[in-house]
Parts: structure tokens; C-alpha cells; sequence
């Protein structure tokens, strides 16, 4: 993989997260929040673990070891009461992300990363 394929990847996930919170700021409050019977209850739910997992890796690629999410938790550790809050957590994770790819270099890309998993 080199960092040709590594942009591709984000941006190709960039483009897939903002059709996600598009098509859920079209549902009502009650249907995104509605549990559904899925591994994170809701839609909502499960948008606030994808932002949540993207800003654990980001966090990881950079040294730090933060700990397990828990529901309803993102980006800051902090609640994400509803989309406007999580849109802006997670657009605060991209930026991050895009600054730290941009800081790539081939020889980087090919280096080991050590990962301490969140205990449960």
C-alpha cells in the first residue's frame, strides 16, 4: 500500500460517512434513535461508534492509548447528544486525519505503529 492508495481510502470513507449523516438528517429523531435490534441499537448509535472508532485509530497512529468507548460516547470523549454534535466531533477527527496523512511519507507508511487495545 502506498500513500496514493491511503488518500484514495479516505476519501472514498469521507465520501461514504457524509451519505451516512446525510441520509440520517433526513430521519426523524425518534427513527434515528429507535432501536433497531442492531450491534449498537440504533442508527444514531452506530454512527457515534463509527466516529468513535475512527478517533481511536487516529489517536493510535499517533502514540496515544485512549481508553474503550463506551455507548453514546465520540471523538472527546464526551457525549454526542444529537447530529449537529456528532457531525462536528467527527468532522474535527477528519481535519485531524488529513493533517496527520498529509504528514505521511513513504517510509512512514511502511514503519509499525505499537497498539495497546482499550481494556473492557
Amino acid at each position: 500500500m502506498n500513500l496514493s492508495d491511503i488518500r484514495h481510502i479516505f476519501d472514498y470513507t469521507e465520501w461514504a460517512n457524509a451519505l451516512a449523516m446525510g441520509a440520517a438528517a433526513n430521519l426523524p429523531g425518534e427513527d434515528l434513535r429507535r432501536d433497531v435490534s442492531i450491534s449498537h441499537q440504533s442508527i444514531f448509535g452506530t454512527l457515534t461508534h463509527m466516529a468513535g472508532a475512527e478517533w481511536i485509530w487516529l489517536e493510535r497512529w499517533q502514540g496515544a492509548h485512549p481508553p474503550k468507548l463506551t455507548p453514546g460516547q465520540c471523538g472527546r470523549l464526551e457525549s454526542c447528544g444529537d447530529l449537529a454534535i456528532l457531525k462536528q466531533r467527527w468532522q474535527e477527527v477528519v481535519d485531524r486525519r488529513a493533517l496527520y496523512i498529509s504528514g505521511l511519507d513513504e517510509d512512514r507508511l511502511d514503519g509499525r505503529v505499537a497498539v495497546q487495545t482499550a481494556q473492557r
